[in-house]
């Protein structure tokens, strides 16, 4: 039997988490308390960013991204929504198999609509931005 719907979810956030703990250098942690209590992002600590992760079998990007946006709008940050597909990117290192989703103005980028990037792209842009220093 699969796992549920919440403990994908809440795996899915674990796995983030320490993506980013581990190549930003930034504490990142579940946001349990303020998802319960306001519907607020799904990770914390990040504080320019409204995280929203997804780990699901079907895709749906499209609600998921008003989902991130309402969030990042209420919490006065950018959104940046975070996603995997159950069985994706099978042999690729776990950082490797998800993918990001921010606002261009987010990054800097004078354009309409949304980008979509690997994670690690994403945690590229994230942390020139806490250093100051170009990822090699």
């Amino acid at each position: 039997m699969g796992m549920t719907s919440r403990a994908k979810g809440k795996v899915g956030e674990r796995a983030v988490a320490n993506i980013l703990r581990d190549h930003l250098g930034v504490e990142v942690h579940r946001n349990w308390l303020g998802q319960s209590a306001q519907g607020g992002s799904d990770l914390a600590g990040l504080d320019d960013w409204s995280i929203e992760v997804k780990f699901c079998t079907r895709i749906d990007t499209a609600d998921w991204w008003r989902q991130a946006q309402e969030q990042a709008a209420a919490e006065n940050r950018a959104p940046v929504l975070i996603w995997r597909q159950t069985g994706a990117g099978r042999g690729l290192p776990d950082e490797w198999k998800w993918q990001a989703r921010v606002a261009p103005e987010s990054i800097g980028i004078d354009a309409r609509g949304h980008l979509d990037m690997p994670l690690m792209t994403w945690i590229d842009i994230v942390r020139e931005r806490i250093t100051g220093e170009i990822a090699a």
